[in-house]
């Protein structure tokens, strides 16, 4: 199988000077379901002192090795293809990703079902929540996650949420920014809905990925007045590492949009150098209005990338 190369999908839309970028120098902490490095597109992401589980009791959270990070999620792994869009390496078969240079701190927020004994414990809150904190002390350039939660999931642990916001405050006061997954449109109707209904989107200082069934219409009117960044992706999809060292294809989806946005990103923490990469949301915005042609609807916020044509809408 040849190689697919995800920087080949977006190239058409990036500025000249972040093309020939691989991400190197940045640092990422990812937050998911766990992470099969195994699969000879991931192996270079396997190093020591860069895997963890918050999933695992007292100090073992902190010393994660790859039986820790076993991703299993339906079977067919998350974590794994999200970390393959973004970073795979590979040079005569397999996936290459849109920076496969940086450097991936891979934070497991998730159990197996054989782990968790039931389906409330799969995805806990409060291992998520853990894992935002581990990300701050790992003095990451960003934050990456599709993960999502509602009020109910993070009351369940005794966390308000006011208390939740907390680390989100504390992430952005470092000036690590959050990319994050807006929940799924189709399930629930609106995008102004959804923008305050789920953590960690529904926080000001997060950047918001999210995958576009339809057109961009009057739907998005709201966003005119919405100071945050929305990175809408339409029609993209390709191919991805599962587990068990499969390659297979991966669909339009909110993860792939959020893996997709991260390299975008990357490349443009590297393209600037450390001494001027965008420390903060406020920067990561004015970057992108800087990098990318306005459309006709000037004054809404977000990257919309259309079968390789980008409009900040």
């Amino acid at each position: 199988m040849p190689v697919f190369n995800w920087l080949e999908q977006v190239k058409s839309i990036l500025p000249a000077d972040w093309q020939n970028k691989t991400g190197k120098g940045v640092k990422i902490a990812v937050l998911d379901t766990g992470f099969d490095l195994s699969h000879p597109s991931l192996a270079h992401h396997d190093l020591d002192g860069h895997k963890f589980n918050t999933g695992l009791p007292g100090d073992a959270k902190l010393r994660g090795g790859m039986d820790d990070l076993r991703d299993r999620y339906l079977n067919k792994g998350h974590g794994t293809t999200g970390i393959s869009l973004l970073a795979g390496k590979s040079t005569t078969d397999g996936v290459q990703g849109i920076a496969p240079d940086v450097e991936l701190f891979l934070i497991k927020t998730a159990k197996t079902f054989a782990e968790a004994g039931n389906v409330s414990d799969l995805y806990r809150f409060i291992d998520f929540f853990e894992g935002l904190q581990l990300a701050k002390d790992l003095k990451v350039d960003f934050v990456v996650t599709s993960f999502t939660f509602d009020e109910t999931q993070i009351n369940r642990f005794e966390i308000t949420k006011g208390e939740a916001d907390l680390v989100l405050n504390a992430l952005a006061e470092s000036k690590i920014p959050v990319l994050a997954a807006m929940q799924d449109y189709e399930k629930e109707g609106s995008f102004q809905h959804l923008s305050g209904k789920f953590f960690p989107s529904w926080h000001g200082q997060v950047i918001n990925a999210s995958y576009v069934p339809k057109p961009l219409d009057d739907r998005f009117e709201f966003l005119k007045d919405d100071p945050g960044i929305h990175f809408f992706v339409e029609n993209l999809s390709g191919q991805g590492c599962f587990i068990r060292e499969q390659i297979k294809e991966v669909g339009p989806s909110n993860s792939l949009s959020v893996y997709v946005m991260a390299g975008i990103l990357a490349l443009s923490f590297e393209a600037l150098g450390p001494e001027n990469s965008p420390r903060s949301r406020a920067a990561v915005r004015k970057l992108f209005e800087q990098h990318f042609p306005k459309s006709n609807t000037a004054g809404k916020t977000g990257l919309r990338v259309l079968q390789g044509n980008p409009i900040l809408v």
